[in-house]
């Protein structure tokens, strides 16, 4: 019988079949807000980090299509410290920028849902592979998804997204005023110089960009709410603050048209042009499942996807004004089959865990965790996994929709309150584990907890749980020793361990992908799923380290 992921990957396949194409999403896993830009023959390009660190991942490519991590803006170098922050807050759409020789980094911090109380900063470097990113500069002027336009004349611009009334609220419009970015200040009030047309209750306006080609001034706009009505305008004008003309082509990206569309909610899109003079857009968008269209569930998130860009009259069009699709017919760039059955493992070799890999909710404190002899080593705290700090957590993107994420954990509770294992984490509200547990019972020493949270109307928030007791062979006076699996397909996940490395997991618990969902707080968030390892003493100290080694991902078809 021919299995739905051979089947996924042959038809995905099949679709690029006889042409030169390449694939999206060029960045997977979740990636929103992508801003690029080339230096010479590269391109580096920066996405959202929001409430994880190290933030704000910097990625470098020579041909647009192959991308790689190099870097993050903020480290524990310059890293704005998190306590307590609101899920999908922390650091908003970047822009990053290159002029005079220096890297130019601009985001804000989140830690409330009004963007008037946002203050945008900058952070540079000169060399952007190393990173050392300089502290934060902190503007004057307030505002989420900053963009900072330097003019041929010497002025640089910024530009944030911004309530219409202010303090006072109002749908999202642009605001802009001059800056000196050596000190913040504001060289002029900022004025208002973008409103979008669009109906009411999607009437918000983000994510702009100020470019300036050929002696003319253009504006690029997120509009219609990072949802289902997503899209990116695209206006020109006299100069860098308007007044804008609306592209008479309709938005330069908005596959929301067709509700039928497998590739949904594009934009936030920043433009880039080739050594050649072509140029490109990229871009964020999901890939829904259950179903495949404008009503599915798109676990992986908000993804970095990309087109090209050819001109008309003066105006850009992304990939001929036709659909963004997975497989892009495009002669003038290389084919990728980027993450197709693919591998990666840790051992934990490295007296250091991997910030290309491995990432912490919040900026992480205290010594809970440590790497050492071949393991990674977790010390639970009191905090639980639906805590918003101080939790013993460690994750890493899941970045395919087949993904199967395993390790080794040897663990020896004390109360019945330690646990330990991995997650298939959404964010605080909604996880879904497997892990070490001392019995209730005891009438077996150690046992495998199973706990699902459930997604959808009459369920919502809905836990499972349930226990097993570890097989006899794999505890050894009350420590036990398994291996714990979660494997993801685009509609179901499972949790499950074995005892032996090699040996095919027995699954102990299976719930929807619907229920990875990115969601927080009733209503739709800006993240994606990961997976990760974790301990907590829920609600107690744990005495005790939890020893997590040999992590193995695989993903695609080889999973």
């Amino acid at each position: 019988m021919v299995s739905k992921r051979s089947l996924y990957t042959l038809a995905t396949a099949l679709m690029g079949h006889g042409v030169s194409a390449f694939r999206n999403p060029i960045i997977s896993g979740v990636n929103a807000d992508p801003s690029v830009i080339r230096v010479g023959t590269d391109y580096f390009l920066a996405s959202s980090s929001f409430e994880y660190f190290p933030g704000l991942p910097i990625y470098h490519s020579t041909n647009l299509v192959d991308w790689e991590i190099i870097s993050h803006g903020l480290t524990t170098h310059n890293a704005i410290y998190d306590r307590q922050l609101l899920t999908t807050g922390g650091i908003f759409a970047p822009t990053l920028r290159y002029h005079g020789g220096t890297f130019y980094l601009i985001t804000n911090y989140a830690d409330t849902f009004n963007p008037a109380d946002q203050r945008p900063f900058l952070v540079t470097t000169q060399d952007i592979f190393y990173g050392n990113w300089s502290q934060p500069l902190y503007f004057d002027q307030t505002g989420i998804d900053p963009d900072l336009f330097f003019d041929d004349d010497g002025c640089m611009y910024l530009s944030t997204a911004l309530p219409e009334f202010g303090p006072r609220g109002g749908n999202s419009t642009i605001w802009q005023s001059k800056v000196d970015v050596r000190t913040g200040h504001s060289l002029t009030q900022p004025a208002l110089i973008y409103k979008s047309s669009l109906p009411e209750k999607i009437r918000w306006a983000e994510g702009p960009h100020v470019y300036k080609i050929n002696e003319t001034y253009y504006l690029s706009v997120a509009e219609g709410g990072t949802e289902v009505l997503h899209r990116q305008t695209i206006h020109r004008g006299v100069s860098p603050s308007g007044p804008w003309t609306p592209s008479p082509r309709g938005p330069l990206v908005f596959n929301s048209r067709d509700p039928a569309a497998p590739v949904q909610q594009t934009g936030h899109a920043d433009l880039v042009v080739r050594p050649d003079g072509k140029w490109y857009a990229v871009f964020l968008a999901v890939r829904p499942q259950l179903p495949a269209n404008i009503n599915g569930t798109y676990q992986l998130g908000r993804e970095t996807f990309l087109s090209r860009v050819t001109w008309e009259a003066g105006w850009p069009v992304a990939n001929g004004g036709q659909l963004i699709t997975f497989d892009m017919q495009d002669p003038d760039l290389p084919a990728s089959a980027q993450n197709a059955s693919s591998t990666w493992t840790d051992d934990f070799s490295s007296p250091a865990l991997s910030p290309e890999k491995w990432e912490f909710r919040g900026t992480p404190y205290g010594t809970w965790y440590r790497v050492a002899n071949g393991s990674l080593r977790l010390r639970g705290t009191p905090r639980a996994l639906s805590a918003l700090d101080g939790v013993a957590l460690v994750l890493t993107k899941q970045d395919d929709l087949f993904y199967d994420f395993s390790v080794d954990l040897d663990f020896q509770p004390t109360l019945q309150t330690h646990e330990a294992g991995i997650v298939a984490w959404v964010n605080d509200e909604f996880h879904n584990s497997i892990s070490l547990v001392l019995c209730a019972n005891q009438t077996s020493t150690v046992c495998l907890k199973t706990e699902t949270i459930a997604q959808g109307e009459g369920v919502d928030g809905n836990a499972t749980t349930s226990y097993v007791s570890v097989p006899d062979g794999a505890v050894t006076n009350g420590a036990a020793s398994v291996r714990l699996h979660v494997r993801a397909t685009p509609d179901t996940y499972r949790l499950g361990y074995s005892v032996e490395r090699e040996e095919e997991p027995t699954w102990l618990a299976a719930f929807s992908a619907r229920w990875m969902a990115p969601r927080s707080g009733g209503r739709i968030s800006w993240q994606g799923a990961r997976m990760g390892m974790y301990a907590t003493g829920n609600g107690v100290p744990m005495l005790v380290e939890a020893a997590f080694g040999d992590v193995e991902v695989v993903r695609g078809e080889a999973a």
